[in-house]
């Protein structure tokens, strides 16, 4: 179905990029996503069939394939953001390089970034459903060991997704300096510009009604005496 939705909602694009983009795309659908699907199902219909270590391997196996999914998908996406390893040749961009491709600097950035969102909410999936139980007084000896790992789990990784999330925006400011400006509703050239929390924009333009802007901590040197100018 991806591809039918690529190709009508977005047909000009995918003309133009398409063979660079259709290929992480197609490697996710043939490798992870089949590998994903198939031990997903080896595990629901498994459960009474297969001995405890394998029914686990299974599992273990569906995570594993899901985040190689998140992987080439956010490939193909990396290429959106910031494009590598082509050429433009008759009016199409064309792939030249299919290492550059999949060793896209953008990769590193929203790939921790992705997963750890990911264990994050799940986390909280988990500390959810373990504090309905536990406030039931079922199966204590389950859901007290349970909200125990997503408290841990979720402490570290929101901790982390706060970490990484500031690391890729510091690396848009550099390759998309202009996506981070109209995120933050910054009309002008400023050097060290405040960060725009919540933006109240007009209709009219170049013009904002209202904000809340946090500024940049280098912002200050000027006012601390020990500091550089």
């Amino acid at each position: 179905m991806q591809e039918f939705h690529f190709g009508m909602n977005w047909s000009e694009y995918s003309c133009f990029v398409g063979d660079i983009f259709g290929d992480p795309l197609a490697i996710e659908a043939l490798l992870a996503f089949f590998l994903e699907s198939t031990f997903l199902g080896v595990w629901v219909f498994g459960w009474d069939r297969l001995s405890k270590g394998l029914h686990l391997l299974a599992i273990w196996l569906v995570a594993f394939a899901s985040n190689l999914s998140a992987l080439w998908i956010l490939i193909a996406n990396s290429f959106m953001q910031e494009p590598v390893g082509y050429v433009l040749r008759g009016g199409r961009a064309e792939m030249v390089d299919f290492l550059a491709l999949v060793t896209n600097p953008n990769i590193f950035n929203q790939f921790p970034y992705t997963v750890l969102a990911g264990l994050a909410t799940s986390a909280f999936f988990i500390m959810g459903i373990s504090a309905y139980h536990m406030l039931r007084g079922s199966h204590p000896e389950i859901f007290r060991p349970s909200m125990r790992l997503g408290i841990i789990t979720g402490l570290l990784a929101t901790v982390l997704v706060i970490i990484t999330g500031h690391i890729s925006g510091l690396h848009m400011t550099q390759v998309q300096p202009m996506k981070i400006a109209a995120a933050n509703a910054q009309w002008e050239t400023a050097s060290y510009a405040p960060l725009t929390w919540w933006p109240g924009l007009t209709s009219s333009r170049r013009k904002t009604a209202w904000c809340w802007p946090f500024p940049h901590w280098r912002a200050f040197w000027p006012i601390i005496p020990s500091a550089p100018r």
